[in-house]
């Protein structure tokens, strides 16, 4: 990258004539002492707000690629320009950064990167308070942690406003129902006709169900943006609703990319806003969503930043399967991901897949995710985590095998990691629990400790060339990736049978509603005996742990007894006896049998830790407290 000081002038960095794309204006709006003045190894933290005007030419290719920049209003230089709100916390001493700047993309308007990396209360907590540095690990590293809008159908903090554009177009919502007394469906986008003229509701109980029209099924319309439904009485609890409508006013959702790339490279360019050395490192972090928004960001050109130089040197995907996200197209709707029950059909997830180059038999495409970062030199090197959530809703195989199902090869700067047991996303400390959305109790295994590994290898791989450790990942090469048939579940209790897995067919969406075509091969992480994938990172709780954890649950009742239920994980515990066992069906050894004493249990959970931190996979700080948690007994 190239580096740049500007002059802080009144709040403003006041800033040179732009060519094609530029932030044009960094307005700092607010500063504060972070964390409740808490001092980490680098010193006090600072929390910074401001706002970063953007504009871009149209026409140049890099903003080209963006849907409908063209139909966006323009200045008199004919360039678009748009506001984006920017948020960061830095060393309040700018001689400490130790050159490492993290760009944390928001999920949904909330913040993650906290609670993945530093253990830090749930997305949304309050920067002035000490609770949320959590373990201190980002401050302690030097980091400072970047964070801006993008998306461009959501309020709040971190929402992207954006000028509407005169069109209108038919627009598909989906609605799943959480509890009994919903009946509001909030559109994302207004009618053209706010009498609904034209407009479908059908509602089926399962995704592959055709969809129905019964006479009890009714709606009405509060407002151009809100309908109320009827639901029918033949409807189950979990039923997909589906609205077809004619809509108005979409804006150029892909302006979040240059948004994001325009942002980062700013600050990254400007070490003294980032109070960082010059010659920082620059990361991208993004979990779920925020985790398919890199891939995509990439996907696009995006890691070319508007003078040729590289925006991210490395980038975290967490938790993003084989999908990107649906963001550049007219009507996007950024917050739908394909599931085995909800939005199955929506765009994000079509070809490439993976990070190989390949050939796609059902479409004839060819390529990758890295094909246009490979034609600038601008790739980065990529770290990617999967939970186990992913291998059943997320199609974690088409990551390592092409599109006929045969094994790939990943290219040198990608490592992949999938996280034997963990949920798709859960924060430290919260229990596993019971609800009435999904049949069994919850799987509260957190996998922040692998993130802060992984973290620490891609900065060590990108700062000073340190080989990270070999992926792992299931494969059909050495067998942990399997035919779903083989699978078996039944000696685990309350598990009926392999559930319903997320499959991946081409999808014909000039058709309205979408039409599933061909499908693709999808396999599954082989198991051991007590339903764990064999492959993969496996935690003290897996190795020396306490009972099953699942990435999947499934839905309650009897209409759909084993669709997943969303991408909320499972814990099955072990029984605590063997008699126990066996009165339950459960062929699982038991606890007395795993662990006769108390020393037993430490000596496992040691042997599990002291391997994975010579493999580099959790930190030494994170081992040697499990440890000692460990050695005060076994868990009651």
């Amino acid at each position: 990258m190239k580096y740049l000081k500007t002059a802080l002038i009144s709040g403003f960095f006041a800033l040179p004539q732009l060519a094609a794309a530029e932030v044009t204006n960094f307005e700092v709006t607010g500063t504060a002492p972070a964390f409740d003045g808490a001092v980490f190894a680098t010193g006090g933290y600072e929390l910074v707000n401001a706002i970063a005007e953007i504009t871009l030419n149209p026409k140049d290719p890099k903003n080209a690629v963006v849907t409908d920049i063209d139909l966006m209003p323009v200045d008199e230089s004919g360039n678009v320009t748009f506001t984006a709100p920017v948020q960061m916390i830095r060393p309040a001493d700018a001689s400490r950064g130790s050159g490492k700047l993290l760009y944390d993309v928001v999920n949904r308007g909330r913040i993650a990167a906290m609670m993945f990396l530093n253990d830090s209360p749930p997305p949304g907590a309050d920067f002035s308070a000490a609770a949320t540095a959590g373990n201190g690990y980002l401050m302690d590293q030097g980091y400072t942690v970047l964070w801006s809008g993008w998306q461009g159908d959501i309020g709040g903090q971190f929402g992207l406003s954006l000028p509407a554009l005169d069109v209108t177009g038919i627009s598909r919502e989906e609605i799943v129902f959480g509890k009994p007394d919903q009946t509001t469906l909030k559109l994302t986008y207004p009618m053209a006709d706010a009498s609904a003229k034209g407009a479908t509701l059908t509602v089926r109980n399962r995704e592959a169900d055709a969809r129905e029209t019964p006479q009890d099924l009714t709606f009405t319309v509060t407002d151009d943006s809100t309908i109320e439904i009827n639901r029918p009485t033949s409807a189950s609890p979990g039923a997909i609703y589906e609205f077809i409508y004619e809509a108005r006013d979409p804006v150029a959702m892909g302006l979040g990319l240059a948004a994001v790339r325009d942002v980062t490279e700013y600050v990254a360019t400007h070490p003294d806003v980032a109070h960082q050395p010059d010659g920082m490192n620059v990361y991208g972090f993004g979990s779920s969503q925020s985790g398919r928004f890199l891939k995509e960001f990439v996907n696009l050109g995006f890691n070319q930043a508007e003078d040729g130089q590289q925006v991210f040197d490395g980038i975290l995907a967490h938790v993003t399967g084989s999908r990107r996200i649906f963001l550049n197209q007219r009507f996007a709707q950024a917050g739908r991901y394909s599931r085995q029950h909800e939005d199955h059909l929506y765009p994000g997830d079509d070809f490439p897949f993976s990070y190989f180059d390949s050939t796609d038999p059902l479409t004839g495409r060819t390529g990758s995710i890295l094909d246009a970062c490979k034609a600038t030199k601008t790739c980065p090197r990529i770290m990617h985590i999967d939970s186990a959530a992913e291998a059943y809703q997320a199609r974690v195989s088409l990551v390592v095998t092409d599109p006929q199902g045969k094994t790939a090869v990943m290219p040198d700067n990608v490592r992949l990691y999938y996280a034997v047991g963990v949920p798709h996303g859960v924060p430290v400390g919260i229990p596993s629990k019971q609800g009435t959305e999904c049949s069994a109790p919850t799987n509260n295994l957190p996998g922040g400790i692998i993130s802060r590994a992984v973290l620490a290898n891609l900065d060590a791989w990108v700062h000073d060339g340190t080989e990270p450790p070999s992926s792992r990942y299931p494969s059909l090469e050495d067998g942990t990736l399997v035919d779903p048939d083989t699978l078996d579940f039944s000696g685990i209790p309350g598990i009926q049978a392999v559930p319903v897995w997320n499959g991946k067919s081409v999808v014909d969406r000039d058709q309205v509603p979408p039409v599933e075509g061909a499908a693709y091969p999808v396999f599954l992480p082989r198991l051991d005996s007590d339903g764990h994938a064999t492959a993969g990172i496996r935690l003290p709780e897996i190795d020396a742990g306490l009972g099953t954890y699942l990435g999947w649950n499934t839905r309650p009742g009897t209409q759909e007894p084993l669709d997943l239920c969303s991408t909320t994980g499972s814990l099955i515990p072990f029984a605590k006896t063997r008699d126990e066992a066996e009165a339950t069906g459960d062929k699982r050894a038991s606890l007395e049998e795993r662990y006769p004493d108390a020393a037993t249990y430490a000596a496992k959970v040691k042997a599990s830790v002291d391997a994975l931190v010579a493999d580099r996979l959790i930190l030494p700080f994170d081992g040697a407290a499990i440890i000692s948690k460990a050695e005060e007994g076994l868990p009651q």
